[in-house]
This record gives structure tokens, C-alpha cells and sequence, in this order.
């Protein structure tokens, strides 16, 4: 391959096959040496020689540097400048970390190496813009100064905070796109656990739980007897025998109702079902499963209501499943007791069930289509 002008610097991609090559004219090329084709050319890259050329860990992004002191990241995708970083001391020679998170530099006459943070990777940044081939920043970074200190053997730096220069557009936030699902945007601790919570517990507790001592009353009833003393036997009566009972028995029938479940029970358009559901999501992981457990049979049908709501509503998408999957684990028995029974109950799990398969067909279309893109964009040839 014959290029115009001699070259002074190439680095081979570890992700593909791409070549950069940098000439003395300042000019870069990108190519591809499976297909034996150039795929980019960058005219005019720098203005003075090259010192070092390198790509990221991912093979997007192309970073060069000339005897001005000056570092470029050029974007291979979009074949765009999208940052400039400019130094007193020019940089001689720099290496990726593993995964793009930082970027080692070492500069003339400089003993030390540099770290600089990749920040794409920390702060949100929507999309980023292409600058000029000429842009040069107006002031260089002062690099931080490693000095030694008078009689000690260590070293310490003088920590610099150099903002990192990224122009980027600002995007505005979409809202609520009709026909497609939306996630809650909750951490997945306030979610992801809530049909386990009964095997966490159950794995969380103490193989041998501390004993108590058995410890006897300070006092105790004693009766003389011809043998000395002995203690007398509490004799519970009858009377007290089938008052308890009647108590457990109206123990067993009364349910409690929480405030959560009253707001189902009045629940009687939308609106009223969205606003339980909006209670029910800012509560704690183990309140909502409490919740749950105590809902009372007749608030079996609104509960569902509620989760069809939000579900027509194309919210929530998550939160949803993990309380449908926590409610049928703990009322599995009396749904299927009440089955053809309670037309009203009936219906709701009909439209339930057929708002969830026609739900997830959408976002499982649109998953393997966007996985397919992600996919194709990974290992298309530039």
C-alpha cells in the first residue's frame, strides 16, 4: 500500500482488524487490513508530527498526539473530532485502562504518569459534538507536580482539578411515548426481591437460635403435704378452656384491613386505582409484601384492577410484574378456589392476562431488534 507521505507512527486495534496509520504530513488513516481497504482518512489531523497514536479498548474512538502538545479523541463511527485536550508538555506515549474508564499519559522530560478520567463514563452525556479539525483550546492544563520532599523518602502530588473539556448537546427528555412501556426508574432493591422475600428470610435466619434459660417465678404457690411441701397446679377451668377457643376462632375469620386496602376496597375509576398504586410503590419492600399478605379476600379483584390500570397505562412495567408474581404466590390457593365462581374475578384475570402477553410481545420485539443492531454495530466492518 503506498501512502503520500512517510510514515511516522501506526497502532493495530485489539477489537478488529483496523490499522491507524499516521504520516508526516500530519494526516491519519484507518485501515482495514482483512479487507485490504481504507476506511478512513482524517486530512489535516495535526498540524506537527505525530508522537503517538493508539485506539480505545472498544476500537471507537481513535486518540493521537503531536509535538504541540496536544491530544485528540477522534470518533471512528461518526469520523468526527468530539475533544482536545492541550498540554504544556506534549505526550510521548498513553494506554486505555481495561475498560475505557481512564487514559495514562506520560509526557517529555516528565517522569511521572497521569491519569485522566474518561468522562462518558461518569457523568451522563447525551451525545457528543463534533469540533472543527483546526480547534485548539485557548489554555493548557497545568499538569499536577510531583516533588520530592527534604529528608523523606516518599513523594507526594499536588492534586489539580482539571475539568475535562466535552462538548455535548443537550437533549430533552422524552416523556411518555404512546404505545410503548416504560420502566419506573426505581433501584432494583425497591423491586427485584419482592417475590423471594419469604426464601431470603427463611435463608437469613439463625441455624440455632439462642436459648433462653427457663427461669422459674420469683414465688410459688406450695401446699403442705405428709411428705413436706409441694407446688400447687394452676387448674385452668373449663369456662376459660372454650372462651379461648371462641377467641381464636373469631381470630381466624377477622381480617385486617390497612389503609391500602381501603383505598382498593373505594377505588372506582383510574384515577382512584392509580393513586393506590402510586401509595402502595413509594412504601418499603417489606411493607408492600405485608400489604399484600393482609389483603382481605373481597380486595382480591381490585388488587388486579389496580395492576390492569397501570398496565393500560404502559407504566411501571416492572413494579408491576414483581407485585403480580408476589400477590399470585400468596393467594395462588384462593384464586383457584374462587375459579368459575366470581365472574367479576374471572373477567379481571382474563384482561389481565391478555394485557400482559400482548404487553410483552412489544417489548420482547423490540429487545431482539435492538440487541440484533447492538450486535451488528459490535462487529460490522467500518
Amino acid at each position: 500500500m503506498q501512502v503520500p507521505s512517510p510514515v511516522v507512527r501506526f497502532s493495530m486495534s485489539n477489537s478488529n482488524s483496523l490499522l491507524a496509520i499516521g504520516v508526516g504530513s500530519g494526516a491519519i488513516g484507518i485501515v482495514d487490513i482483512l479487507c485490504r481497504k481504507v476506511v478512513r482518512i482524517i486530512d489535516g489531523a495535526h498540524r506537527s508530527s505525530l508522537t503517538a497514536l493508539g485506539f480505545s479498548p472498544d476500537g471507537k474512538w481513535l486518540v493521537s498526539a503531536d509535538d504541540e502538545g496536544l491530544i485528540k479523541i477522534w470518533d471512528l463511527v461518526t469520523n468526527s473530532l468530539i475533544d482536545v485536550i492541550k498540554c504544556e508538555l506534549h505526550c510521548i506515549s498513553f494506554c486505555f485502562s481495561p475498560n475505557g474508564e481512564y487514559l495514562a499519559t506520560c509526557h517529555h522530560g516528565q517522569k511521572s504518569i497521569y491519569i485522566w478520567a474518561n468522562k462518558v463514563w461518569f457523568t451522563p452525556v447525551n451525545a457528543l459534538k463534533a469540533l472543527p479539525l483546526d480547534y485548539v483550546p485557548e489554555d493548557s492544563l497545568a499538569l499536577p507536580v510531583l516533588r520530592n520532599l527534604e529528608n523523606e523518602v516518599q513523594c507526594s502530588v499536588e492534586e489539580v482539578e482539571v475539568p475535562m473539556e466535552i462538548a455535548c448537546e443537550n437533549i430533552q427528555k422524552v416523556k411518555q411515548v404512546e404505545g410503548l412501556v416504560t420502566l419506573s426508574g426505581l433501584a432494583p432493591s425497591r423491586w427485584v426481591n419482592l417475590p423471594y422475600l419469604d426464601v431470603i428470610r427463611e435463608r437469613n435466619k439463625p441455624i440455632e437460635p439462642a436459648r433462653k434459660p427457663k427461669t422459674a417465678p420469683f414465688f410459688l404457690p406450695a401446699m403442705s403435704t405428709l411428705d413436706g411441701f409441694e407446688f400447687e397446679k394452676v387448674n385452668v377451668g373449663d369456662d376459660d378452656v372454650e372462651r379461648r377457643n371462641v377467641l381464636m376462632a373469631k381470630r381466624s375469620v377477622l381480617e385486617i384491613e390497612s389503609s391500602f386496602a381501603q383505598t382498593l376496597l373505594q377505588a372506582s375509576d383510574d384515577a382512584d386505582f392509580i393513586t393506590a398504586f402510586e401509595s402502595l410503590k413509594w412504601m418499603s419492600i417489606s411493607t408492600i409484601d405485608f400489604q399484600i399478605h393482609i389483603l382481605p379476600e373481597r380486595a382480591v379483584s381490585s388488587f388486579l384492577k389496580m395492576l390492569l390500570t397501570v398496565l393500560r397505562n404502559h407504566c411501571d412495567f416492572e413494579l408491576v410484574q414483581a407485585y403480580l408474581a408476589t400477590f399470585l404466590k400468596i393467594n395462588r390457593n384462593k384464586l383457584w378456589v374462587s375459579c368459575g365462581k366470581d365472574d367479576d374475578l374471572d373477567k379481571t384475570l382474563g384482561k389481565l392476562a391478555d394485557e400482559l402477553k400482548k404487553s410483552w410481545e412489544e417489548i420482547n420485539r423490540l429487545m431482539l431488534h435492538n440487541a440484533s443492531l447492538l450486535q451488528w454495530i459490535k462487529t460490522a466492518l467500518l
